[in-house]
């Protein structure tokens, strides 16, 4: 066995694995999707890289020193307590613990490499300092746990921050997350939701399944390329202009009456604006030229400049005051061609898909014409 660089006796029945003696050139033992309640590895495994021992039985795990090399531990799917990771790992870099409760937990001695950790139930240290150790963290996934940001020190690597059932019912996302890129924050108990101004390079947020009826978009959100809030109870949204980058939105809402995008939004994207906005109380929709939005059902103002639709059943349009209107329809979103003109238009009229076009790919906007 010293001359193995790698051992998989993945997807077997084995109940515990011993591995001593000297293995100083295996660099992958996978041991994944067994029954394992045990696991030794003791010994010389200095040239050791990877364990993935995910889809097992395991309660604890306690790794002596000697594993200089280790880059990734994949312990997904089990049933820890216990983690002792080797304190002379250095080098390590991926952690991922999502499955397990783990109440006590040892990081190696230097963890500053470790950029990727995925954590699921209660946080297993009584003290948060602990991520004052993770100044090099770029990946953080938290499933079912309770992680409030104001109780631990900022991660200024941090690119990704996936929050999935936390149960945090104030989430304030403290100043010193300027590297982050994405942003999930879903299936929780938030009701209140809170972003600081210094997220220059959030470029994805998804916000959906939570408590939260009131969500106040901050400045500096001038990277953001994509939103999505889904199954909250925000009656308005209204994005800032400073949001020049974005090019997608997806809103799936079922209490949603007014949606605003002013002007700048999606200016700088350089891509095609694409915005799908589905909400049965929907009132009010604003969004600058250019984009091409999807409304189920939707009642388009007149008394704000409306986008390009593509037709989908019927739509309505509406106006409080007596304008002259014109619906006009294009192929390509280059060239248009006016299907009706309404001459001092108040009022609400309904559209059927057969009225205005057959063709399904069809384009449609709504604008004032000049006196």
């Amino acid at each position: 066995m010293p001359s193995l660089e790698t051992i998989d006796l993945s997807e077997n029945s084995l109940a515990s694995v011993a591995l001593r003696g000297t293995a100083d050139r295996l660099e992958t033992l996978i041991l994944e999707k067994n029954a394992l309640n045990q696991v030794h590895l003791e010994g010389s495994l200095s040239s050791l890289r990877s364990i993935n021992l995910r889809h097992n039985q395991l309660t604890e795990l306690r790794l002596n020193v000697g594993m200089p090399e280790l880059r990734s531990i994949d312990l997904r799917d089990n049933s820890l307590t216990v983690v002792l990771l080797p304190s002379d790992a250095k080098q390590l870099g991926r952690i991922d613990l999502t499955g397990s409760s783990v109440k006590e937990l040892r990081l190696p001695q230097d963890a500053s490499q470790i950029t990727e950790l995925s954590l699921s139930g209660p946080w297993p240290q009584d003290d948060p300092s602990v991520f004052g150790r993770l100044k090099g963290l770029k990946t953080l996934g938290y499933i079912n746990g309770y992680f409030d940001p104001s109780q631990f020190e900022s991660l200024p690597q941090l690119e990704t921050l996936s929050l999935q059932g936390n149960k945090v019912t104030n989430f304030q996302l403290p100043r010193g997350y300027e590297n982050l890129r994405l942003l999930i924050l879903s299936s929780s108990v938030m009701q209140s939701f809170e972003l600081p101004d210094d997220l220059h390079r959030l470029q994805r947020v998804f916000f959906v399944l939570n408590h939260v009826a009131e969500l106040s978009v901050p400045e500096g959100l001038v990277s953001l390329e994509s939103l999505s809030v889904g199954n909250t109870p925000i009656s308005e949204l209204q994005l800032r202009s400073d949001m020049r980058q974005l090019s997608s939105i997806h809103i799936s809402n079922k209490e949603l009456l007014r949606f605003v995008a002013p002007v700048g939004v999606g200016e700088d994207s350089g891509g095609r604006l694409a915005a799908s906005i589905e909400s049965p109380r929907l009132r009010h929709v604003t969004l600058p030229e250019g984009w091409t939005t999807t409304i189920p059902k939707p009642l388009i103002s007149l008394n704000t400049f409306e986008p390009p639709m593509r037709q989908r059943g019927q739509f309505r349009i509406s106006s409080a005051h007596r304008l002259d209107v014109v619906i006009e329809r294009s192929r390509d979103l280059r060239a248009w061609e006016p299907v009706r003109t309404y001459r001092e238009f108040s009022g609400e009229r309904t559209f059927q898909d057969t009225e205005l076009g057959e063709e399904s790919q069809m384009f449609f906007r709504i604008r004032k014409v000049d006196p």
